[in-house]
């Protein structure tokens, strides 16, 4: 027996109304009666609802007042979870949002777009986009940091003599 979309149908009371089976709305159903599995699996009926796709719990009363918190007002999919839902709407239709950019106490070094940065956090790479003073920031190479000394002078007093 092959399932549709390999999910089985969701749990659903089937009435007869003016000659043609409907599926009564779930916020007027009796909480009792069900039709059986290979009913609902060969009859071309679902239920109307607000849902792209007919959530399994749809008729369930424990998790009726959370229908609407599980499923995504823009797309319509249900999930099985507030969690999950909440989590699509951040991905799936989050709005432009305007960035600050970061104010670092201290630009380390740079690679291709990004730039390590120092903050009370510790050291992080961000978008060079992302970080203010991003294009004042010159990279000091460690040769310009650490004198090369030779054998000959290592040994040579750094101060000058004044006349």
């Amino acid at each position: 027996m092959t399932i549709h979309d390999h999910f089985l149908p969701p749990p659903y009371p089937i009435t007869q109304a003016d000659g043609h089976l409907t599926i009564p709305d779930f916020k007027e159903h009796d909480e009792q009666s069900f039709a059986p599995f290979l009913i609902r699996h060969c009859l071309p009926i679902q239920p109307l609802n607000a849902f792209t796709n007919t959530s399994y719990d749809l008729y369930c009363p424990s998790v009726r007042d959370d229908l609407d918190k599980k499923c995504c007002s823009t797309c319509g999919i249900y999930f099985a979870s507030i969690t999950r839902a909440a989590e699509h709407r951040r991905a799936a239709h989050k709005q432009a949002r305007i960035f600050r950019k970061v104010r670092p106490s201290r630009i380390v070094t740079r690679r291709a777009n990004e730039l390590l940065c120092a903050s009370a956090n510790g050291l992080e790479w961000l978008d060079q986009n992302k970080v203010e003073g991003a294009d004042d920031f010159t990279e000091i190479h460690m040769d310009m940091l650490v004198p090369i000394v030779s054998l000959e002078t290592a040994h040579d007093s750094p101060w000058t003599e004044l006349e």
